[in-house]
């Protein structure tokens, strides 16, 4: 499979380019593209946190950590004292860093249920979801950053596939097929979980009209 760096690199210069483009065709302001850019790098990396010891799961804690900080700051610190705000931030990174992530430790395996499609597209209606009703973002805005995730995620699995192929010596190596699988067959149960998460995501979506208009916006891009 493609090492740390090749995954962080090759997603961020494909978000990076698909970022420019929605800023090209007015869907995206500058700043908002500077985010989405981040947040399809991110997505490059998401496959990979269920490595236990894997850079990819540091990186991805640590910007979980400091997105929900961000999110705590904005929506409480005018509203609730200063300590309070302070004492919320601990209690979040606290199970975050022993509840959560041990938690997530033990429950994944390396080239399970993770590396799927599935999960990709899951993530990908989740953040759209938390973007639109929680942050409060604009419902163009909140599609975009699920877009990119998951386009992120697609890099990084399509990267894993590719590099299960020995070109030198033409064959097929014993991980190909297991980065890139639609959905987690082996794991039935995960599966079936994933897919009623799904359904339950896809309720609160944020209204379809939105994404049309902005696919057709961006046909219009002049090349």
């Amino acid at each position: 499979m493609a090492n740390f760096n090749t995954h962080l690199s090759l997603a961020g210069i494909g978000s990076g380019l698909l970022a420019s483009a929605a800023i090209a065709a007015g869907v995206s302001t500058t700043s908002e593209g500077m985010v989405l850019w981040l947040t399809g790098t991110l997505g490059g990396l998401l496959p990979d946190v269920d490595a236990d010891n894997s850079s990819s799961l540091k990186v991805v804690f640590n910007c979980i950590a400091l997105l929900l900080t961000v999110v705590i700051i904005v929506r409480l610190s005018h509203t609730q004292p200063l300590t309070q705000v302070w004492l919320i931030i601990l209690g979040v990174y606290l199970c975050l860093r022993w509840l959560a992530l041990p938690l997530f430790k033990q429950f994944t395996v390396h080239r399970g249920s993770w590396h799927s499609l599935l999960t990709g597209l899951t993530l990908s209606l989740l953040v759209t979801d938390i973007a639109w009703h929680v942050i409060g973002v604009s419902a163009t805005f909140a599609w975009l950053l699920g877009i990119f995730l998951g386009f992120g995620f697609l890099i990084h699995l399509l990267l894993d596939e590719i590099y299960a192929f020995d070109i030198s010596g033409t064959r097929f190596k014993r991980s190909f097929g297991s980065a890139c699988k639609p959905i987690p067959i082996s794991q039935p149960v995960v599966s079936g979980a994933l897919l009623f998460i799904c359904a339950v995501l896809i309720a609160w979506l944020p209204p379809l009209s939105v994404l049309k208009a902005s696919i057709v916006t961006f046909k219009s891009i002049p090349l």
